[in-house]
């Protein structure tokens, strides 16, 4: 059923709320949004509270526990800027802050930071000594990329140096990993990754490796459900890895089983494209994972033609997609879907070694399981000019992108039938390339123009959510979120997110295809998205709910996110033709909070402490425990935001508050 808001919950001035009643709905809306302010959270208060320094909109904030980190802009730091960091004289630098949201403490560190992680009480920075102009080592000048560690009873000091390149920590299994730039002294069987305990916070621990006879220098691609997705270079490691014959790859895949502190790296021996090319492992056991990777034929080029060659892979008949006669692709430019399973692999990797799916795929890899946690499948991205110039969705052009999957099960054969393939709008924003797999379900966003087929009798016009259930024994795209009445109730969406937890989607709700305002306290027409927080009904696991408020946000930008059971989202004032932090202007943008329970929303803060911002990306920062935080835009403010004041209003300041 489509739902956007709760069932039976009168006392919280919702409604049950279908498809076909929207006059319900706009009664409850705009007294919920505007008349609901208890927390129904332990010590939650949703009190903003402003940092004293501001901050560069695309600097990091880290919120973890009761810790948030932020870097304070030295240029948009008080009246001419701020000089923090005692190694040079410019105003140039990203300064690290550390708050303590339950002491309400703010502690300069006073260093040039590049990335922050926090494990604990813990607070690490990767910081580059020429930027901050501190040789923070005491070897080599200021030349190093090094890892530095603080704490509220330990002051800030050096760790390690660390390997050249980005983000380049990781946390898993309650450890921090880093790769130390300083290799002196590692041995064969010992390789450059090391990690650091809340017990010993500042002992680095080396990681050995699987290969007694030679040394590994990786870099963490990845982590994933506690597994950690490494890869190597050839070049640096001067040796052939993926038994190509060449040593010119720089990206051959290693894993590490992150939840043990004992784990041991062992490599792939298959090469990726890139330092982000998509992985995904799905937990389906201790220390036991089903992995999806897409392996590059340019640089795995052991191989005469590509590795979705149906002749050259031993492919057999049934292997091919229904609606390609005949199936060629002899070239060698695709990424192709490799499935593994973790556990037996490490043990014999020759008895269990990765196995080719023959799916080309890009931009992600998704992987999900029965309820049961005994059936996987696993999924990616196909552009049909990758397969085989293939018309995969019988559409006559071969210009889509097609959600494709294959069992993780013996013969791996991919689904190939022309219903289950359809034209995915990978472009919609959201960050998630309109696909999720939600709750053992693969879910994605239709696009019907692309696709030539109207799934909803509305005509070629939407983008419509749909799901699969993959491991069904004959899956079917659903369209019909209501299924219990008459006719295709559908849902179309104008930005999709999901959550590493997948247990919700986060949809921005396309009043136009819903057919009626959601947000009828602001406005009467249909031109506006609303947030929801989409999940498989728990009475009825073949039933996707869209709960959500009735306010409209930023249909492309919505930034919502959920922590501690509060969704918070950006709402367009625009849009929602309604005046929400009072400065008699509709050019704002504003937080709200919802009780996804009870759907019981309401404005975060009041006045200009309310307004966000309108950049690109979530629009909260948090860990989902003790606190969270955002970036106000003091220009869209209209004021100076800091506490206390520092004297202008045009910078970002980072604003946080507690939800638990």
């Amino acid at each position: 059923m489509v739902t956007l808001a709760p069932k039976n919950m009168k006392q919280n001035l919702g409604t049950s709320f279908g498809l076909g009643t929207a006059s319900a709905f706009g009664l409850w809306s705009l007294l919920a949004l505007s008349g609901c302010s208890g927390s129904g959270s332990g010590t939650a208060s949703f009190v903003p509270i402003a940092t004293a320094h501001s901050s560069a909109s695309s600097s990091p904030v880290v919120v973890e526990g009761k810790l948030l980190v932020y870097l304070a802009s030295e240029a948009l730091s008080g009246a001419g800027g701020t000089n923090f960091n005692p190694g040079d004289a410019d105003f140039a630098d990203d300064c690290a802050v550390v708050v303590d949201m339950v002491a309400r403490t703010e502690t300069d560190l006073n260093v040039d930071a590049l990335e922050v992680k926090i494990l604990g009480d813990n607070v690490y920075l990767r910081v580059s000594e020429s930027e901050d102009s501190f040789d923070w080592s005491g070897a080599n000048g200021a030349t190093e990329t090094v890892l530095l560690h603080f704490s509220s009873t330990s002051p800030l000091s050096f760790v390690s140096e660390l390997a050249p390149g980005t983000q380049s920590l990781g946390i898993a299994g309650g450890r921090l990993y880093f790769v130390r730039g300083d290799t002196t002294g590692v041995v064969n069987g010992e390789t450059s990754l090391a990690f650091l305990t809340t017990a010993a916070p500042t002992v680095p621990v080396t990681v050995l490796s699987t290969d007694a006879g030679n040394t590994l220098f990786p870099k963490i691609h990845a982590i994933d459900q506690g597994l950690i997705f490494l890869t190597a270079s050839e070049v640096v490691e001067g040796r052939v890895l993926n038994g190509d014959g060449d040593s010119t790859d720089t990206f051959v895949l290693a894993l590490l089983d992150g939840t043990d502190i004992a784990g041991v790296v062992q490599v792939v021996g298959l090469s990726l494209a890139t330092s982000s090319s998509p992985v995904r492992a799905r937990t389906r056991g201790v220390n036991d994972w089903v992995i999806g990777f897409l392996v590059d034929e340019a640089t795995q080029d052991n191989f005469v033609t590509g590795l979705n060659d149906p002749v050259a892979m031993g492919f057999s008949n049934a292997w091919k997609p229904q609606n390609c006669g005949s199936y060629a692709d002899v070239d060698r430019i695709d990424q192709v879907l490799h499935v593994l399973g973790f556990a037996p692999w490490l043990v014999n990797p020759i008895a269990s070694p990765p196995q080719n799916t023959g799916i080309p795929g890009t931009g992600r890899v998704l992987c999900t399981a029965n309820s049961a946690g005994t059936l996987f499948s696993v999924a990616t991205l196909v552009r049909e000019a990758d397969d085989g110039g293939c018309n995969l969705n019988n559409d006559n052009n071969t210009t889509d992108t097609i959600l494709r999957w294959v069992k993780f099960a013996a013969p791996q054969l991919p689904f190939g039938t022309i219903s289950q393939l359809n034209a995915v709008e990978e472009t919609l924003p959201g960050g998630a390339n309109a696909i999720s797999d939600l709750a053992g379900r693969f879910v994605c966003v239709v696009s019907e123009v692309k696709d030539n087929t109207d799934h909803d009798g509305g005509g070629l016009t939407h983008d419509l959510v749909a799901w699969i259930d993959p491991n069904a024994a004959l899956p079917v795209w659903v369209f019909d979120h209501n299924p219990n009445t008459a006719g295709i109730q559908s849902v179309g969406a104008s930005a999709l997110s999901d959550r590493i937890e997948r247990d919700r989607l986060l949809v921005a709700f396309q009043e136009s295809v819903f057919g009626a305002s959601v947000n009828s306290g602001g406005d009467n027409d249909t031109l506006d998205s609303s947030p929801t927080f989409a999940r498989f009904d728990p009475s009825n696991a073949n039933d996707l709910d869209f709960n959500g408020p009735a306010v409209a946000i930023d249909p492309t930008n919505p930034g919502i996110v959920i922590a501690n059971g509060f969704a918070f989202y950006r709402v367009k004032e625009a849009d929602d033709n309604r005046d929400w932090n009072g400065d008699s202007v509709l050019d704002d943008f504003v937080i709200f909070r919802t009780n996804v329970s009870t759907n019981v929303s309401a404005l975060l803060g009041s006045g200009a402490r309310s307004t966000a911002n309108d950049l690109q990306g979530n629009v909260i920062f948090t860990s989902g425990t003790i606190g969270a935080a955002y970036l106000a835009n003091e220009g869209m403010a209209g004021i100076d935001l800091n506490q206390p004041a520092d004297g202008r209003a045009d910078g970002f300041v980072i604003t946080w508050f507690r939800i638990g």
